[in-house]
């Protein structure tokens, strides 16, 4: 319902004004102890935080903080309905939303305290999917691990679109990576690419908190593995406007145009930005020609023809996510069956000559398992063809047939000889 007067909504008029009342007498620094900053945009800063009740640590959170002193009631209305956003939202997939208050605190030592809507969520331990690009993660993503994680975004989109919410900024910094499993207290190791940067500098960068936590990040999906990972969405973009609330070369091209976000263009911004995440295309000004070379270097990568396919439906076709989840889970259960296939023929190879099967294969697997997707089911992996050494205790048994079906011979061949003789 919206103000005859001024059309403001009253219902978010009436929710912030009961955060208003919330006011803490620095609840921030009381309840929680700031580890560093784990994010910061147009909209303000998110800190890492640990909640602290009578000396005990509880959890770990990550708090957003939007300044909303200088603002006008517009800019107001955006925060709120986020927040308001966030409060509706329960799934698997999508980032969770404790508590909001509003505090007066500093977020530059240089600033003034200043009033800030605070939002505590849900904390990801292996921080963005930008973590998973094959500059900081060493390698491109197998498709499997593609597929995985495409899966579980499509999830989190389409439980918004069925409750008629468009998250209008798409992006990998917004799908958040996070796991069951404890966090990492190792750093994964960080080297300057730029050999002119001083050692000072160096070691300035190492003991500075922000990136040991991003270091510690990467050491979780290190130690755990991608199948380990729960994807989750995080920001929805309510807070910008037009083209402004996503960013330009992951746009749609209709809504760079328009200026206006729908569920088709949700879709589009999803294919293309996991697609940017197994490519490497330098950012160019020119959106269209830079949105074309990540689809060629896509469609050039070791990938199936299903999943390009698939990936071309959300760019040109726009299908609903929902189809894209269903889609993505045949296409998991194929590279399960496909597994499972190569494992009965290695095994029917063993079974009907395992002393020649030992021979001519031995040499594929260079005294080491076979690389295996980590996202493959535990139940795929258990049957796998075995190790080398796993080969080895049938050595003997085979040597002893081997040796039977001589001294088999022998004797025969002397059973004849005495027949001959005999007659």
């Amino acid at each position: 319902m919206n103000c005859p007067c001024c059309g403001r909504s009253q219902l978010l008029d009436a929710f912030y004004f009961n955060m208003l009342n919330r006011i803490s007498n620095h609840q921030l620094y009381k309840n929680f102890d700031v580890i560093c900053r784990v994010g910061s945009g147009s909209f303000g800063t998110v800190i890492k935080v640990k909640h602290f009740v009578n000396k005990q640590e509880l959890n770990t959170y990550a708090i957003k903080q939007i300044p909303i002193d200088q603002y006008q009631t517009p800019w107001l209305q955006k925060v709120l309905s986020e927040v308001e956003i966030l409060q509706k939202l329960y799934h698997t997939n999508v980032v969770r939303y404790f508590y909001s208050w509003v505090e007066e605190v500093k977020t530059n030592i240089n600033d003034i305290n200043r009033e800030h809507l605070m939002i505590l969520l849900e904390y990801a331990k292996a921080g963005s999917l930008t973590n998973l690009k094959s500059s900081i993660l060493g390698r491109i993503l197998y498709e499997e691990e593609f597929i995985y994680l495409l899966i579980q975004a499509s999830q989190a989109l389409d439980h918004l679109h069925k409750l008629q919410i468009v998250s209008r900024d798409i992006k990998p910094e917004n799908f958040l990576l996070t796991g069951n499993l404890p966090e990492i207290d190792n750093e994964a190791v960080y080297v300057f690419r730029n050999p002119t940067i001083i050692e000072q500098k160096q070691i300035n960068r190492d003991r500075d908190p922000d990136n040991i936590n991003k270091r510690q990040q990467i050491a979780y999906i290190k130690e755990y593995g991608i199948k380990n990972l729960v994807l989750k969405i995080a920001d929805f973009g309510q807070m910008g406007d037009g083209v402004s609330a996503g960013t330009e070369i992951l746009t749609a091209p209709e809504v760079l145009i328009s200026g206006k976000h729908t569920f088709s263009s949700d879709i589009f911004s999803l294919g293309l930005s996991f697609i940017q995440l197994v490519t490497n295309i330098e950012l160019t000004s020119d959106v269209q020609k830079y949105q074309l070379e990540l689809q060629t270097q896509f469609d050039n990568l070791n990938y199936s023809q299903e999943c390009k396919l698939l990936m071309k439906q959300m760019l040109n076709n726009r299908i609903p996510a929902s189809d894209i989840v269903k889609i993505g889970l045949l296409l998991q259960n194929n590279f399960c069956q496909e597994k499972r296939i190569e494992v009965i023929q290695e095994e029917y190879a063993y079974k009907i000559n395992p002393y020649n099967y030992k021979q001519n294969n031995f040499s594929q697997y260079s005294n080491t398992q076979p690389e295996i997707p980590s996202n493959i089911p535990d139940t795929t992996i258990q049957s796998l063809p075995l190790k080398p050494s796993q080969f080895l205790p049938f050595k003997g048994l085979v040597e002893q047939i081997k040796l039977f079906q001589n001294i088999l011979l022998v004797i025969i061949i002397v059973l004849e000889i005495l027949i001959i003789l005999r007659q």
